[in-house]
């Protein structure tokens, strides 16, 4: 579950302003760093750091960047991440809370947050972040997805239907394929428990169209395939379960 939130976090701080945002004391007004372009630099280095999954060194770099500007919401935000990547997240609140601080304004890292708070046990307080996140960006696939995984774990099957069609239908417009493909899976969860396995099917195949390496789909759409009777397409589905393991992760890892 951890890539759920964490990659759309990492994919809204590529796409937004790099411009690092700094606090200047007086509470709810920040100001742009004098440094901008290093700043940008630190961060374009440790979002890369992060994505290799070299932890470690991502949050060595932010420690200094924090040293250099302790009142940089950013610099905060990016140790946060590295913690909350590496699934230590009560490490990596601390730092969320501390950027939110410095720059409540700042959706991706409420998003991280939120998912952390999730991981600790902390639904209530995660599920306020997530809401807190629809009133400023009302279509906010991420939230929407959240609040679904939310609302299925407290067994509000309704509410989540809707919840997930609201994520898979923005991800959608949005071509955020990978994003869609995720939040079909999950979908297809709640379909099963529900022993709709026709449209567990229909999601599943979908989502592994639009992401083929998705090898716990496969499984998952051959067992379905096996509630509805159809044992060829099971043993089908099987073999491409197989097939994209092998190739996301080869024998020798």
């Amino acid at each position: 579950m951890r890539a759920a939130g964490s990659i759309v976090v990492a994919a809204l701080l590529c796409a937004g302003s790099l411009a690092p945002v700094v606090s200047d004391g007086r509470a709810g007004t920040t100001r742009p760093a004098a440094t901008s372009q290093a700043a940008s630099r630190e961060l374009a280095a440790c979002l890369q750091l992060i994505r290799q999954g070299d932890y470690a060194r991502a949050r060595a770099l932010a420690a200094e960047w924090i040293e250099r500007e302790p009142r940089n919401a950013r610099a905060h935000g990016m140790m946060g991440l590295a913690y909350h990547m590496e699934d230590r997240h009560q490490q990596a609140v601390a730092y969320f809370e501390r950027a939110l601080a410095l720059d409540a304004a700042d959706d991706a890292v409420r998003s991280a947050y939120g998912w952390c708070l999730y991981y600790l046990g902390r639904a209530a307080d995660a599920r306020a972040q997530f809401e807190r996140l629809l009133k400023s960006l009302p279509d906010h696939a991420d939230s929407h997805f959240a609040l679904a995984v939310l609302d299925l774990d407290e067994d509000q099957l309704d509410s989540a239907v809707d919840r997930f069609r609201r994520a898979i239908d923005s991800a959608a417009a949005h071509r955020r394929k990978e994003d869609e493909a995720r939040y079909r899976i999950r979908f297809a969860d709640l379909l099963t428990r529900r022993e709709d396995w026709t449209q567990a099917q229909t999601e599943l195949a979908r989502a592994v169209k639009l992401n083929p390496d998705l090898y716990a789909a496969y499984y998952k759409l051959s067992r379905v395939r096996v509630r509805l009777g159809d044992v060829e397409g099971a043993r089908a589905a099987q073999q491409m379960h197989d097939q994209a393991r092998r190739r996301v992760r080869p024998p020798s890892e």
